[in-house]
């Protein structure tokens, strides 16, 4: 009679533990989303280099901002007057869908002027073009594009 009783208890807590881990909450785990989209070929830290106006123009910025993304989703940016590795002007998420790129900032000691940014970027060998995606205020003009290079062939900064 016991190993009835037994037998039945154990059911009974199989059954939970199976009801658990499929209810979202009762096992302690959210409800899985779906993988946010990140290019690899974007994680790396890239420094600005150009920013080219709507009519043309060609310049090299005098502060370059140095833009690092991170395979977990996540982003820092600093002047080049700053110290990357110690000091962050502004942080925040990065993701992309196809050759389009969202930014959220989420924090920062010197934010830009928005939250968030969408535009399409391209990734050529050691250059990355951002196109509409402005994070500096700097320039006298509107800049349509903001081309970035890496520091170092394997984009580590040097």
């Amino acid at each position: 009679m016991f190993w009835k009783l037994s037998l039945v208890i154990g059911v009974a807590f199989l059954c939970v533990g199976i009801l658990a881990c499929q209810v979202p909450g009762i096992a302690g785990k959210k409800p899985t989303a779906e993988a946010i989209a990140r290019d690899p070929n974007l994680v790396a830290v890239w420094r600005e280099a150009r920013r080219i106006g709507e009519g043309g123009q060609v310049s090299e910025p005098d502060d370059p901002l140095l833009i690092g993304f991170f395979g977990d989703g996540t982003l820092k940016a600093v002047f080049t007057s700053h110290r990357f590795e110690t000091y962050h002007d502004f942080w925040g998420e990065w993701k992309t869908e196809g050759d389009s790129l969202t930014l959220t900032i989420t924090g920062g000691n010197d934010l830009p002027s928005q939250s968030t940014y969408r535009g399409r970027y391209e990734v050529r060998e050691n250059e990355l073009v951002l196109h509409g995606i402005v994070l500096v205020d700097d320039f006298a003009g509107p800049t349509m594009v903001f081309s970035y290079e890496r520091p170092a062939p394997d984009g580590k900064v040097i």
